[in-house]
């Protein structure tokens, strides 16, 4: 797996930019899906142990995908998010998470970045190759830093008042697209009922694809 040095600059500093975990999809090179060309961001609640994706957020990028002529696979297959502390390794609720909301997929990349500098990519396949493998990560390391990226982070990312968990919620990692007391009644994000006419659209348009397979 490879990052291009402007979105591993950009990964860092939105891991970096608040003291709750973050998270989002990455955009892949269409010739290379496993080369991530852009970070993004949607807007969200987030706590030191958990990220909530809003249903309406996550179709709007969809759409605004698509409005660029970037399909499905370069934009919804890399799911990242980071880890306060120094541990990158999948909670049992990044594993549901994953499971759940991707389990669809033909393939995809959990990809998570700790605070402490280690990260971890998992590529998850489906159908006749069905398994899973550890990817290296390639990177540059010349920082780089855009202005926008914290207008972006503030736009998106809502921290929430929390408890305090003790000493293990910073090294954890409990980091969900929902929250974890929310795991066992959500629907399916991407293809919700409230969002299903406008990614219906998107499905029956130039770039057409199978809804259920993202």
């Amino acid at each position: 797996m490879k990052f291009d040095q402007t979105a591993w600059d950009k990964l860092c500093y939105l891991r970096d930019k608040g003291q709750t975990e973050v998270g989002g999809f990455a955009v892949s090179h269409d010739d290379d899906l496993l080369h991530v060309r852009e970070i993004h961001l949607v807007p969200q609640e987030t706590t030191s142990v958990t990220v909530k994706f809003e249903d309406s957020g996550v179709a709007d990028f969809t759409e605004n995908m698509f409005e660029d002529g970037i399909h499905p696979r370069q934009c919804l297959r890399i799911w990242w998010h980071t880890h306060p502390g120094d541990s990158a390794t999948p909670s049992f609720v990044d594993e549901d998470t994953f499971e759940k909301v991707f389990g669809k997929c033909s393939w995809s990349i959990m990809f998570i970045l700790a605070e402490g500098g280690e990260h971890y990519a998992r590529l998850q396949l489906r159908g006749d190759l069905e398994g899973s493998i550890i990817l290296p990560v390639q990177v540059q390391r010349d920082m780089y830093y855009d202005p926008e990226w914290a207008e972006e982070y503030d736009n998106f990312v809502t921290p929430l008042k929390e408890k305090k968990y003790g000493p293990v919620s910073k090294t954890a990692g409990l980091s969900p697209l929902f929250g974890a007391d929310e795991l066992s009644d959500y629907g399916d994000w991407y293809w919700s009922d409230r969002e299903a006419d406008r990614v219906a659209a998107i499905r029956d348009g130039d770039l057409e694809f199978d809804v259920d397979r993202f």
